[in-house]
């Protein structure tokens, strides 16, 4: 309890308070404390040989920890997330993409090129709009719809005001108006 509390939570707690986006990629057996890594990170991309595996009960007595729980709940479902606990079986990279575990599986060989592209699209994005987005769906977790409502109003309000919104405008304004090549 005291390492986690000292050295293991607050990593998860920091990739959860990141400025940016984080990506998992994850390539052969991910088991324990990795599962809980993967989650902590805002997307996860996962080689087709990938799988996912939760022995903290059947094999030693334990439930998942650094957040686990929490994610896998809320990612699975609650007959999902207490099978896959209770009885440690393997997930397959098909079956953690169809379930929402990971967001797309690639060809072994091909993991490194895809989590590059990804981060070069991510490293596009208009400035903070990563981390609004994060803040956005964390906020969703826990709040009813009228809080939402109202803290997507009170986002968006702000946002219209921020220079990223400009230029966004702008952007989009010059594509939509650029003759078409066909």
């Amino acid at each position: 309890a005291h390492l986690m509390a000292e050295y293991f939570n607050p990593v998860i707690q920091a990739l959860h308070d990141l400025p940016f986006p984080s990506i998992a990629a994850v390539n052969g057996v991910c088991a324990g404390a990795g599962v809980s890594l993967a989650l902590a990170c805002d997307l996860m991309l996962i080689a087709e040989s990938a799988s996912f595996v939760l022995t903290f009960a059947p094999k030693l007595g334990l439930i998942p920890d650094l957040g686990a729980t929490w994610k896998i709940a809320h990612l699975l479902g609650w007959g999902r997330a207490q099978a896959i606990t209770m009885l440690g079986d393997r997930i397959a990279a098909a079956d953690a993409v169809q379930w929402g575990l990971a967001w797309r599986s690639y060809p072994d060989a091909g993991l490194p090129e895809a989590v590059e592209a990804l981060a070069l699209r991510l490293a596009a994005s208009p400035p903070g709009v990563c981390r609004e987005v994060r803040y956005a769906y964390h906020a969703a977790y826990t709040n009813g719809l009228a809080a939402q409502l109202e803290y997507e109003r009170l986002r968006q309000r702000e946002l219209l005001d921020a220079p990223a919104f400009a230029v966004g405008l702008w952007i989009m304004s010059a594509v939509l108006s650029a003759p078409s090549s066909s």
